[in-house]
């Protein structure tokens, strides 16, 4: 099989694992990664240059196309997850088995070659589906033919649908208008969503993640936040502004410390994410401050 089809998997398993507030370069590096590791049980190849066979245990399409081996690549990528505390540990894992598993259950279905040792070390067999419809590729330069090229064009069409889900436009938060008006009246501006995607409502839940904002909008968006979460009645806040330089996080205190309805604000504690995070406290709303809500 040749690149295009595991690539594919790579890039929609980034996509669909990762939601619509993961800032932009995040997600690229997530597509890179999976897309990379979709490719990884085909490193094997190099089991030629060394003179191993094609059919001996770390051959082609041996125990590096194993599901033990996608286990284990699952295993390593969640411990390294929690040790550097890069997303969730156990969906990192998940994602990352069911990437590196994708290459070798794809390579069943290819018309060519030896199977796949999917079950070592238990066995050394090698597999084949009973129905066979993508044409496997050449190895080495001879992809770059017009064999190879008829594989790309055969695999191009049967991926098609992932590789929509993988580059479909995200649906973005808004910013938040108290008054019911879309941003682009606030400010006089007609400027699109960043991504030109159609803005998807931002919850007022009582987190609100600042990745998916331009730094520079966190100055209107933060007041208007808290007196949504106030009117109604959440007063304990977290905002989520990532842990990077801290200069997101001082432009965040430096905005709390000028709102007279926050009470106090704190670092949020590990388990609410540390130093990526503030806990807000805000007072909560009187008669007065609703009347002069309703005459703005």
């Amino acid at each position: 099989m040749a690149t295009l089809g595991h690539v594919a998997v790579g890039l929609a398993a980034a996509r669909l694992s990762t939601g619509p507030t993961i800032p932009t370069a995040r997600l690229l590096l997530a597509r890179i990664g999976l897309a990379l590791l979709a490719l990884a049980p085909d490193a094997d190849v190099v089991s030629f240059a060394f003179g191993i066979p094609y059919a001996a245990t770390w051959g082609h399409r041996g125990a590096g196309h194993s599901l033990t081996m996608a286990l284990a690549v699952g295993v390593v990528a969640g411990i390294v997850a929690h040790h550097f505390k890069r997303g969730h540990a156990v969906r990192v894992g998940l994602v990352v088995m069911f990437v590196v598993t994708s290459h070798g259950l794809l390579d069943i279905f290819t018309d060519g070659g030896l199977g796949m040792a999917l079950f070592w070390p238990f066995t050394n067999e090698r597999f084949f589906a009973p129905w066979r419809p993508i044409p496997v590729a050449p190895i080495g330069l001879e992809f770059l033919s017009g064999r190879g090229l008829l594989v790309l064009l055969v695999e191009a069409g049967y991926f098609a649908p992932l590789l929509a889900v993988a580059f479909w436009p995200r649906r973005r938060p808004k910013r938040i208008d108290p008054g019911g008006a879309p941003p682009e009246a606030r400010d006089g501006s007609d400027e699109e969503p960043d991504d030109g995607a159609d803005a998807a409502p931002l919850p007022i839940d009582g987190i609100l993640d600042l990745h998916t904002f331009r730094p520079r909008d966190v100055k209107t968006l933060l007041p208007d936040y808290l007196a949504e979460c106030r009117k109604r009645g959440i007063l304990e806040v977290r905002i989520i502004h990532g842990k990077g330089t801290g200069a997101l996080r001082r432009t965040v205190e430096a905005v709390l410390k000028r709102l007279p309805e926050v009470v106090e604000f704190r670092l949020a504690n590990g388990a609410a994410g540390g130093w990526g995070a503030i806990l807000v406290t805000l007072r909560p709303q009187t008669p007065g401050d609703r009347a002069e809500g309703a005459a703005t």
